[in-house]
């Protein structure tokens, strides 16, 4: 592949199954393997999600990493299967405990997601599909918040305690516009002259506490 012009190659199921290979391929092409783990229930499932291995993500990730995988792609099935509303724990877990980048996937229904995923530390990106397919976000609005300016570390933490899966279901009737539109909204004006500096900056702090309340 890298022959044919690809920069980066994704090992899946092949990664688990032959550590070997994955060394050698890590060691031939630095920085450009990326290893996938897809999890549920606590465990890495490989064969397209038909085999339940006895190894962690945890223990995957951290293996990985010292094997010389450049990312981590991972897939929370659980959340993806079961609940958009599911708590970010497994991924949060894995970025907080490795320092190769982690891109998520199987997290984003909403716009929502996309702000709260972009304010964790070590998250380099989101794998976006059912939410475009079912046309609940658009793929121009969740780049432009995805790509918007960063935080004060402070609020980056905030967010980082922050529990999607607690918030009253008051806060997620239908006619409430989600913190990603806020943000997208309130960058907008920003670039437009509306508003100076220093308002964008006090509105996007006060739009992130109350998403950490």
């Amino acid at each position: 592949w890298f022959d044919h012009g690809a920069t980066r190659v994704v090992l899946g199921t092949v990664a688990v199954k032959n550590q070997n290979l994955l060394r050698d391929v890590c060691t031939r092409y630095p920085e450009k393997v990326v290893v996938s783990i897809d999890a549920r229930g606590g465990y890495a499932l490989i064969d397209g999600w038909r085999t339940r291995t006895s190894f962690t993500p945890m223990e995957l990730a951290r293996n990985f990493e010292d094997v010389g995988a450049a990312a981590i792609i991972y897939t929370d099935i659980d959340r993806f299967e079961n609940h958009p509303e599911s708590s970010f724990a497994g991924t949060t877990e894995i970025a907080a405990a490795i320092r190769i980048p982690v891109i998520s996937t199987g997290t984003v229904d909403t716009l929502d997601d996309v702000s709260y995923l972009k304010y964790l530390p070590n998250i380099s990106g989101v794998i976006v599909g059912r939410a475009l397919f079912s046309e609940a976000i658009r793929l121009e609005d969740a780049i432009a918040v995805a790509s918007g300016p960063g935080v004060d570390p402070s609020l980056a933490e905030e967010g980082v305690r922050a529990r999607p899966s607690v918030i009253p279901k008051a806060k997620r009737a239908p006619n409430y516009r989600t913190l990603g539109q806020e943000l997208l909204d309130l960058e907008r004006a920003h670039k437009a002259g509306v508003i100076s500096d220093s308002q964008f900056e006090q509105a996007k702090s006060g739009l992130l506490q109350k998403f950490a309340s």
